[in-house]
């Protein structure tokens, strides 16, 4: 039905939108700490 996809394009748009809040977080982190520090943290997200 046409209401299911328009729940769904909602739920895509406040996923790519948190995702670009992610990116902005990890680019203001990219900012303040040194690149060493951060590998160390993404791995520990793996």
């Amino acid at each position: 039905s046409k209401r299911g996809g328009k729940q769904a394009g909602q739920r895509r748009n406040q996923v790519v939108a948190r995702q670009a809040q992610v990116a902005k977080l990890e680019n203001a982190l990219l900012a303040t700490v040194p690149a060493d520090t951060l590998t160390g943290i993404g791995d520990n997200f793996k």
